[in-house]
Formats: structure tokens, C-alpha cells, sequence
């Protein structure tokens, strides 16, 4: 299971690969279209004014301008982007880019473990890839990749024949909306072995942004035993249901 939960969490290089193939069309660099966009937190917003980054179960990204809620709080750990803490297990538990891997951001990490459980985040690490773990991802695509790409439900699609040939089964699927109706699909599988099951889902958004597009994927992973779990999938859904574009 520890194995299923890497192999989930490496979601970016192999989807980048999965469609350089496909296509055999060179991915262009979208990355000085994101560079004016502003990073970090606000320094100087107002009191009456929402924070930006993550407080308690929301978390706003300015950067990417999206908000989601119903994080898991109690008993869990979310690391972001936006701090040094969160970005270094950030990069540790994705691991380094490919050369060949177009443009992408881990922004958020939640895990169901604390820091005073765990405070070696390498501990914190191996346990959530035996346990279980939600994902925020963005992807920016080029205009020329977006044109095979387009709807979430496209991408899904595809996502979902690269999850089956590696041995991750895709049970089934759904199309899903935002709090502000835009239009999203989402995929859930299951593997059993022996008396362990794992679950995992992926939804997907994908918005403009400039002449790129932006590919927005959260996923989850949980690994339980027959007797029980099998909990991870209802809070998946309503973090998707939550989710806003635009609006901080």
C-alpha cells in the first residue's frame, strides 16, 4: 500500500509524460505568463479582509485564485506553498521535476497525522503514503496541448486509461460542479490486496489563463484495513463542492 500511495502522489511527471506521448507535440513553457502574479501573503490587507493562505479548514491562493473549505482539520497536518515550512515537505513529498515536465505546482499537502505525533517530517511522510493523503496540483498547459484538452472531462479521460494500464483501476465516475458552478469531472478507483483496500480519486478543472490553461487536480489517496475506513472519499467531495474560482 505504502508503494500505491507514492505511486499516487507522482501524479504530475507521469501525466506530462502520458501526454507527450500521446500527442508527440512539444510542450512550450508557460512559465512567463505566471511570473507577474503575486506570491506569498498579503502584508498589508485589511482586517476586515479574508487572509490569504490557510486558515483553519479554507485556504486561499492568490497566485492560482481559487478557495477551498472543508479541509480536514482535527487529528490532520496541511502544509501550503506559500510558507517555508509547508514548501519544504511540499518538494520532499513530491520529489524533484522531471527535465521534461512542463509547468506544475504542489500547493497543498494534508495528511492525517500532527506535528506533535510526527514531528520528523520524513516520519510524516512515510506514514502518509501508507495511510492515506489529499492533494492540490495546478498545471499550466500550453495553447498547443490545450487543444487536445478541452474539458475536464477530456483530461480525465485520459487520466484514467494511464491509471488503468498502471494497475490503478478506475471504478467509477462523475461530473462534479464548483460552489460557483464551473463545470469539473472527477474519477475513483479502488485496489484490494490481500485484507488491505486502498482508495483514490482525482477531480479535475481546467480554466484560462492568458493563451495557457491552467489544470486544477486534487486527489486522494486512503489505505485501510477490510474492518474499517473507507471514510476519505465524503470529505474529497465536499472540498471539490467548496471549491470557488476567483474569489478570495
Amino acid at each position: 500500500m505504502k508503494k500505491i500511495g507514492k505511486n499516487l502522489a507522482d501524479k504530475s511527471r507521469l501525466l506530462s509524460k502520458f501526454l507527450m506521448v500521446l500527442f508527440f507535440i512539444l510542450l512550450l513553457g508557460c512559465s512567463d505568463q505566471d511570473s507577474d502574479l503575486t506570491k506569498g501573503f498579503s502584508s498589508n490587507q485589511k482586517s476586515d479582509t479574508p487572509p490569504l493562505g490557510l486558515l483553519e479548514n479554507t485556504y486561499r491562493n492568490q497566485r492560482f485564485l481559487f478557495k477551498v473549505s472543508n479541509l480536514p482539520t482535527d487529528g490532520w497536518s496541511t502544509f501550503i506553498m506559500e510558507t517555508e515550512y509547508g514548501k519544504k515537505f511540499i518538494d520532499d513529498f513530491h520529489g524533484e521535476k522531471d527535465v521534461d515536465e512542463h509547468d506544475s505546482y504542489h500547493v497543498l499537502v494534508s495528511v492525517p497525522l500532527t506535528i506533535n505525533e510526527y514531528p520528523d517530517l520524513e516520519k510524516i511522510e512515510g506514514e502518509a503514503n501508507r495511510s492515506g493523503f489529499f492533494l492540490i496540483d495546478i498545471e499550466v498547459i500550453s495553447d498547443a496541448e490545450s487543444q487536445f484538452i478541452q474539458s475536464a472531462e477530456d483530461l480525465a479521460q485520459m487520466y484514467k486509461i494511464q491509471r488503468n494500464d498502471a494497475g490503478l483501476p478506475i471504478k467509477s465516475e462523475k461530473s462534479v460542479r464548483s460552489a460557483d458552478g464551473f463545470l469539473g469531472y472527477s474519477i475513483y478507483g479502488q485496489l484490494i490486496e490481500d485484507n488491505n483496500i486502498a482508495e483514490y480519486g482525482y477531480a479535475f478543472f481546467t480554466r484560462p489563463s492568458g493563451i495557457s490553461k491552467r489544470i486544477y487536480r486534487f486527489t486522494y489517496f486512503e489505505s485501510y484495513s477490510s474492518a474499517g475506513g473507507g471514510k476519505y472519499k465524503v470529505k474529497f467531495d465536499q472540498i471539490i463542492q467548496s471549491l470557488e474560482f476567483n474569489v478570495l
